[in-house]
């Protein structure tokens, strides 16, 4: 019952290795997946992105578009969620929510310096 306005913007990384085409989410680096064409690949991650964001997600949901938020009342939720600065990247921060291991990358962009 996903709308089609709620779309997400992902990068998928993909390499081509002796059998298949592998490919994992820039944004989310724990989902991974292969295929044998670059477009079954695609399917297959949008796939793994959707089970992964819908896991736990009761069949009966509604869809609520919401306002981006600024980078620092980012960082103030996830503190305040009880995640930590794990390292600073070239462009982003990544965060650890040391409960579930999840690690979330924050853009950082010269404006925001």
């Amino acid at each position: 019952m996903m709308s089609e306005n709620a779309k997400a913007k992902m990068t998928m990384v993909y390499w081509k290795s002796d059998r298949f085409w592998l490919g994992k989410l820039y944004e989310h680096p724990e989902i991974m997946t292969q295929g044998e064409t670059l477009e079954e690949l695609e399917e297959n991650i949008r796939d793994a992105y959707r089970m992964m964001a819908m896991d736990e997600v009761p069949g009966e949901y509604l869809v609520k578009e919401i306002v981006s938020m600024k980078r620092r009342d980012l960082v103030k939720e996830l503190t305040i969620a009880g995640c930590v600065l794990l390292r600073h990247g070239s462009r982003h921060d990544i965060y650890l929510n040391p409960l579930t291991g999840q690690r979330q990358p924050v853009p950082r962009h010269s404006r925001d310096r």
